[in-house]
């Protein structure tokens, strides 16, 4: 066999190892393409409620909803789970422990009231990935204490998206009126004990937040208590 033959059976042999290689139906050369999944083990996409502490106290941090864990599943067996984004509380602020538990760190007394959601992120070993958002809540440490003739103001920062807040009258009560409204993203409310004020112990009002553009509300309850002159 002269030269020129063997290395055209050469080449042949060659590009025909070639084509088996990129055979799309080898199962070693395919890439595996299945995203992960999430799963919430309390089958609800919430990390709870956060209540910052009062002007003064200190910094917190806090596991809102412990019993809510995240899990990520995947085919080839391994997922691991991420924070990819967060609105309404800064990305160093939440975090995933080690239990799998959302945990919310540096709250403080002027972080803003309403609703956020973080973006939880499941990565397989191929680089498959897919998300799905956990919302929370921000409530505002309600308990107001007043005199009989007194009016208090008090206000509490909100989200830039919150557009709607309303306030009741308190229960159990007489001579004690609310109201409240939003400014410059702010919530200011105003309370009113009149001279012949008289309640049953705590007097309970509810507040009730809205946003428009994500179309959520929290409903918070808070106690206003007639204390002697």
């Amino acid at each position: 066999m002269n030269s020129l033959l063997r290395s055209l059976l050469s080449l042949i042999i060659i590009t025909s190892l070639s084509a088996c290689n990129e055979n799309s139906d080898d199962p070693i050369g395919a890439k595996e393409t299945i995203k992960p999944q999430i799963l919430f083990t309390k089958d609800e996409a919430f990390a709870g409620f956060i209540r910052p502490p009062l002007i003064g106290e200190d910094v917190i941090s806090v596991i809102p909803y412990p019993e809510n864990k995240i899990i990520a599943t995947d085919n080839s067996g391994m997922a691991t789970l991420s924070i990819s984004k967060v609105i309404g509380l800064d990305l160093s602020q939440v975090s995933l422990n080690s239990d799998r538990n959302i945990e919310f760190n540096n709250i403080k007394h002027d972080t803003a009231i309403g609703v956020g959601f973080i973006t939880i992120r499941a990565t397989d070993k191929s680089g498959n990935y897919s998300e799905q958002e956990l919302f929370f809540a921000i409530t505002a440490a309600l308990g107001i204490k007043i005199k009989q003739g007194e009016s208090i103001a008090v206000k509490y920062p909100v989200m830039s998206d919150i557009d709607q807040v309303e306030i009741t009258q308190p229960l159990k009560s007489t001579g004690i009126s609310t109201s409240a409204y939003l400014a410059n993203n702010e919530l200011f409310i105003n309370i009113t004990a009149n001279t012949n004020a008289a309640t049953e112990e705590n007097a309970m009002a509810k507040l009730t937040i809205h946003s428009t553009k994500s179309e959520t509300e929290i409903y918070q309850e808070f106690s206003i208590k007639l204390i002697p002159n």
